[in-house]
């Protein structure tokens, strides 16, 4: 993908998406907080989020109101902590979805074979603060079941380095949940005619229910099985088609064996034909999922989104929001 051009779609997005700020009902009491005080408007909230808060927030506070010239404004901590309260995190994500649609546009997107555009999808857990109100939304892990934990999700397609969807869910969230609400927001993205979407998942995923919805939503796969899943997939030798019974259906997927450099044997299961998905070309295009490994590294190292700046779900959906949308700028930087 060439970088002008994904720059120039990120510039008209984000165009767009001011253009549109006023059709939003930016806060969930319709902007009301902010009519006794004009030094914390709504649009100056919105921008000092998106500038990120990495030290504290009277800090970034002064800070933003200093380089929009107008340090004379600044307000306190309180005032911005109160205010954030009210501002639906879903505007946050909004501006991540522009970008991400922005992109998906771009004429020059690597594809698979010539007409499949790749997917992998993982989770991650992702450490929050203990607060309780967050504990109590989201969950926790640990052997004492007291540490807050998240679980994110994220789509990434590995041949154009792009996130397509990401998600923070209650730690008990099934990974599959969170990938059949990828696969519905992605299937709506734009993309050239008779370009499909090809879903690269894990061993964590398998299900004969998953499988059924997958053939039967004519989704595209290729997904990796535990050694035991199924008797049959493990009785394949090389590549192999094979049925499967759920819920008195008949299902037809095809296995794959394939032989790491270790001499460990890998069970690839897909949908996708011999000539669509060559036998010695299975293994490579499954590992190239391992990419989405780095891109959790990034979000928790490089853009510390286990570092958030509240302590409640709804300002730590608006960093996540935040977080998400820098993910996609800061490697196609790096383009």
């Amino acid at each position: 993908m060439k970088k002008i051009h994904i720059f120039n779609k990120i510039i008209e997005c984000k165009r767009k998406f001011i253009a549109r700020l006023a059709e939003f009902p930016l806060l969930k009491d319709n902007c009301t907080h902010f009519t006794r005080n004009r030094k914390l408007t709504c649009t100056r909230l919105l921008m000092l989020i998106l500038s990120g808060v990495h030290t504290s927030i009277q800090l970034a506070t002064d800070d933003f109101y200093e380089r929009i010239n107008r340090k004379e404004d600044t307000v306190s901590k309180q005032a911005v902590s109160k205010a954030r309260t009210n501002l639906d995190p879903d505007i946050i994500k909004e501006i991540f979805k522009t970008t991400v649609k922005e992109t998906c546009k771009c004429s020059d997107l690597e594809l698979y074979n010539k007409k499949y555009r790749l997917c992998a999808i993982d989770g991650s857990d992702i450490a929050l603060d203990n607060a309780n109100e967050l504990k109590e939304f989201f969950g926790c892990s640990g052997s004492a079941k007291n540490a807050t934990t998240a679980m994110c999700s994220v789509a990434y397609d590995p041949l154009n380095n792009l996130i397509l969807d990401a998600s923070l869910n209650p730690y008990k969230t099934d990974e599959r949940t969170a990938a059949r609400e990828h696969i519905a927001v992605i299937s709506a993205l734009p993309k050239k005619k008779k370009v499909q979407m090809l879903y690269i998942f894990d061993r964590g995923y398998p299900s004969r229910e998953f499988f059924a919805e997958l053939v039967d939503g004519k989704t595209s796969f290729l997904l990796r099985t535990r050694a035991k899943f199924n008797v049959d997939f493990d009785k394949v030798t090389h590549d192999e088609k094979i049925n499967f019974e759920h819920k008195g259906r008949i299902y037809n997927v095809r296995v794959i064996k394939v032989v790491l450099d270790t001499g460990e044997i890998e069970t690839l299961v897909t949908n996708l034909s011999e000539k669509d998905l060559p036998y010695d070309e299975a293994g490579n295009l499954y590992f190239k999922r391992w990419v989405i490994e780095t891109k959790f590294n990034s979000l928790k190292n490089k853009l510390e989104l286990e570092n958030m700046s509240g302590r409640r779900p709804v300002t730590v959906f608006q960093d996540f929001g935040l977080r998400s949308t820098w993910l996609i700028l800061w490697h196609v930087s790096n383009i």
